[in-house]
């Protein structure tokens, strides 16, 4: 299938997708790969939240059966909460495991998947190359990395930054916050021997106000496939500069651990 269609069948769906273009970004390149290799063996890292899995409905309803999923995160409340409900939401096995991001080898120590996944959780993590470190042991070589996080190339207020950042530094991790630039991530990435595959720039501030706000959730996935096809445009056809990169909240990357 083209992009074009991948697009269209997740739009199609009778429930709304994420309101965020970067995360659909995500769902569009995981459907393209359960496609191209179905059985994948997937990790969502970070995957409780306000509404746990819902990110995976759509994949879910499109090619339930045709990829594992293990999601983990460090709310065991959250994981026990889902896992009591997991019946509806899908009815294919999902395996929930209580834990983070930091001990991804202790958790899997016999275990590489195929895919590793986590949407708007790089930002809050405090030890990134100790996290990075943990994902490249934890997909195979060759293995395909995808996830989104807050664009440091933002107008936001760095002060926060700053403070949560001090606290981390006490302790307090779960307060930390960074939004990171494009030209801080590759070279770490780089040192951590990933290929960045795509990077691209998703939710232009009114755009995503106006969708999540105003937009009647009956026309949610009309009005997302129309503004999805505007910003992946704009990622085919803009060279970015700085004025360019500043007007999106969040960054998309898929990146693939060398092949050895």
């Amino acid at each position: 299938m083209t992009f074009d269609d991948h697009l269209a069948h997740l739009t199609a769906l009778d429930f709304p997708l994420t309101g965020n273009t970067g995360k659909v970004r995500t769902l569009i390149e995981l459907a393209r790969l359960i496609n191209a290799k179905p059985g994948l063996s997937i990790l969502d890292i970070g995957c409780i939240g306000p509404n746990p899995l819902d990110f995976w409905r759509p994949l879910f309803a499109l090619y339930g059966g045709q990829f594992q999923l293990t999601g983990i995160d460090p709310d065991a409340d959250g994981i026990a909460r889902t896992q009591a409900r997991l019946h509806a939401i899908t009815e294919h096995p999902v395996n929930l495991i209580a834990g983070n991001g930091y001990d991804l080898t202790r958790l899997f120590p016999d275990q590489q998947f195929d895919v590793i996944v986590f949407t708007q959780v790089l930002e809050h993590v405090f030890r990134y190359r100790e996290f990075l470190t943990q994902v490249h042991h934890t997909v195979q070589p060759g293995g395909d990395v995808l996830f989104t996080l807050d664009s440091g190339h933002y107008p936001h207020q760095r002060w926060q930054d700053s403070v949560k950042g001090i606290l981390a530094r006490l302790g307090r991790e779960h307060h930390y916050e960074h939004g990171w630039r494009d030209d801080e991530l590759n070279p770490v990435l780089n040192d951590l021997d990933f290929s960045v595959i795509s990077r691209e720039f998703y939710c232009t501030t009114p755009s995503k106000r106006l969708h999540n706000k105003y937009i009647d959730a009956a026309q949610k996935n009309d009005v997302m496939r129309l503004w999805f096809a505007q910003e992946y445009a704009y990622n085919q056809h803009i060279t970015f500069d700085e004025t360019a990169k500043r007007q999106f909240l969040i960054l998309f990357y898929h990146v693939q651990r060398a092949n050895h």
